[in-house]
């Protein structure tokens, strides 16, 4: 019984005694778990920068994953064992140190990999550059020692060639996050210039950010392909010098058949030159007899056409015909060139289209020459294709640009005539009011005095008005004009631009307005519809100069909210109508209404800016119907 006594005194006061060491070993526990956890993020983050960087290093790589498979294998059964150390632990303890120093083993192996990597890798300080840590292989980069690097930077050292892609780098960096193969020019210690690829990446360092570099020398690659260049330009000048060389061999062609055909003891080494010559020239070669049958090609035509030399002399081939290259618009004027040149033995050159077997359409330049046989009858025709089908592109933009030039200059020379009419009779005005007040202000009467200060007010109104509408056209031709679409009362705007337009109004004038819509709540850019509103409500009462009627009607289809601005007025001609939205451009039968020609040109802008369509219907003496198409926006799509 005192045994018994005993034994439970012991055992209580061994778990008083253990019970220290037990709380020491799980707060060590729960330090090494979060060890664990930093290391494992550490290493993630390792093998992500490097694993862009470091594909063609299978060995590292797969040295990376068995470190990482056993590092996961470690923490499952770490895991497992510490779930049993109230029965184990004198076990656990041992089993603690044991995990201890595998962990020492990882981190110092982990260590290892980034001073030993072959990859030059340094992190800097991203506010000012200075390097914090570096391998070896950044140091042997440069030519220095790790600690000569540490705390400098490399703006600072002088080692980059322009200090300005530094800064190209960082805004790179602070947009993007991570870059990779960025080039950039260095100098080493010893002033040799290298030129290097950088990946790098923003990662968080302490309490500071940093940039994470790899950097790789490809100062060879950089030669090897100014070498290819080099070798590519002296390619492409012995192209040209055989292109030169084509007419000559052209001539002496059938000259080099008629021998060939004389001497039968040669006959054979003859059609194997002739077979090599044809094969050496880079431009397609097409023989054809005087059946008009093909009988022979150059590998320069069978890559062009698309097609082999035995498909072009098979009899049931598609492409046996007269002019098999030829479109079909062209097949007949190849026909006459190939009677007229059998006729009279000249050779013919021509412009034509090229069907390739692939359905492209190739702009091509055929020559064709006719050659004899040896009684001096014709034997066929030579048919040689150079491909310009780069030059016409080439021709058709130098048109294009041309017209835009014309078109601009014409545009430029309407503004400064329109511009000059529209500013010159509002200071004309502004003149002759002023000069009278200067006369005469002081002795007249205070209702005729008033009555020239509203009169400049109002040029100088209009003259404001042109300007803007000048401004906001420049804004939208330069694309400058921003569209941004919110949730707006859509009826109160037709309602304020109907109401405005409804105030400058005659009183020969009747207005209607019919909003057949839902709601009322719309998403779409607020400041374009007021000025589409107000324009074209503003113009169809300015040019309904009799008795007529102006309507406003707003209806719905699908997404798309419709409206229409009718008048019964002038009307415009079929001729305007082409040019009606072009700026600057104003009706013939405007007469003297007042206006600059830029508002519709805006108006059609704003229109394009929803993505909607504008459209009008007009005649002469019997009024205008404007139509607009605005897609509603969505407004969850656009808060996204």
């Amino acid at each position: 019984m005192k045994s018994k006594i005993h034994l439970t005194s012991i055992k209580n006061k061994l778990k008083t005694k253990l019970t220290g060491p037990l709380r020491r070993i799980q707060k060590g526990k729960n330090e090494a778990s979060s060890e664990l956890v930093k290391l494992t993020l550490e290493f993630n983050k390792q093998k992500l920068a490097l694993e862009n960087e470091i594909i063609s290093k299978e060995k590292a790589e797969a040295e990376l994953r068995e470190i990482k498979n056993r590092l996961e294998d470690l923490v499952e059964k770490r895991t497992f064992e510490l779930a049993c150390v109230n029965n184990k632990l004198e076990k656990e303890i041992q089993e603690r140190k044991n995990a201890e120093a595998a962990l020492y083993c990882f981190h110092k192996k982990l260590t290892s990999s980034f001073f030993k990597n072959p990859e030059s890798i340094n992190i800097s300080r991203l506010s000012d550059g200075l390097i914090l840590d570096g391998n070896e292989s950044f140091s042997r980069l440069f030519g220095f020692g790790v600690q000569e690097l540490i705390g400098k930077s490399l703006v600072g050292l002088n080692l980059w060639c322009n200090p300005k892609d530094r800064e190209r780098l960082v805004e790179q960096l602070l947009s993007n996050k991570a870059i990779r193969n960025f080039e950039a020019d260095f100098l080493t210690k010893n002033k040799d210039k290298k030129t290097l690829s950088i990946s790098a990446e923003i990662v968080e360092y302490g309490e500071d950010k940093a940039i994470v570099f790899a950097m790789r020398d490809i100062t060879e690659k950089k030669i090897t392909e100014i070498e290819l260049i080099r070798y590519k330009n002296q390619l492409e000048d012995l192209i040209a010098k055989r292109t030169e060389r084509l007419d000559e061999l052209n001539n002496s062609l059938s000259e080099q058949i008629e021998r060939a055909e004389k001497a039968d003891n040669k006959v054979t080494d003859q059609i194997i030159f002739f077979k090599a010559l044809l094969d050496t020239i880079p431009i397609p070669i097409l023989i054809q007899g005087i059946n008009k049958q093909f009988t022979e090609c150059n590998s320069a035509a069978e890559e062009f056409l698309g097609i082999s030399k035995e498909e072009l002399l098979t009899d049931s081939n598609e492409y046996h015909s007269e002019n098999p290259m030829t479109s079909e618009e062209k097949q007949e004027s190849g026909s006459s060139e190939n009677a007229k040149l059998l006729a009279d033995g000249i050779t013919q050159s021509f412009e034509s289209k090229v069907i390739i077997k692939n359905g492209q359409i190739r702009n091509v330049v055929i020559y064709k020459s006719l050659f004899k046989r040896g009684d001096d009858q014709p034997g066929g025709t030579i048919t040689a294709i150079f491909d310009i089908s780069e030059r016409k592109k080439i021709e058709n933009e130098l048109v294009r640009t041309l017209q835009k030039e014309k078109e601009l200059g014409e545009l430029k020379t309407r503004f400064v005539s329109t511009a000059s009419h529209q500013f010159r009779t509002p200071l004309a005005t502004i003149q002759s009011s002023s000069d009278l007040l200067k006369m005469y202000g002081r002795r007249w009467p205070e209702d005729k005095y008033y009555e020239q200060l509203n009169i400049i007010e109002a040029q100088i109104e209009q003259m404001t008005e042109l300007l803007n509408d000048v401004l906001t056209i420049s804004r939208t031709e330069s694309g400058r004009t921003e569209f941004a679409p919110q949730n707006f009362d859509f009826y109160e705007a037709c309602l304020t631009a109907f109401n405005y337009a409804k105030s400058q109004g005659k009183e020969y004038h009747s207005f209607v307005f019919n909003y057949d819509l839902d709601k009322r709540q719309l998403c779409l850019d607020k400041k374009l519809v007021k000025f589409i509103l107000d324009n074209l409500l503003c113009n169809a009462v300015k040019y309904t100069i009799e008795a007529g009627q102006i309507s406003l009607y707003v209806t719905m289809d699908n997404s798309n909210v419709i409206v229409e601005v009718k008048d019964q007025g002038i009307g415009i001609s079929k001729e305007d109508l082409s040019h009606l939205f072009e700026p600057f451009h104003r009706g013939e039968n405007v007469c003297n209404i007042t206006g600059t020609g830029l508002g519709l040109s805006i108006v059609r802008r704003s229109v394009e800016l929803h993505g909607g369509e504008i459209m009008c219907k007009s005649e002469l003496k019997k009024g205008t119907d404007f139509v607009i198409i605005l897609p509603i926006v969505d407004p969850d799509r656009q808060e996204k």
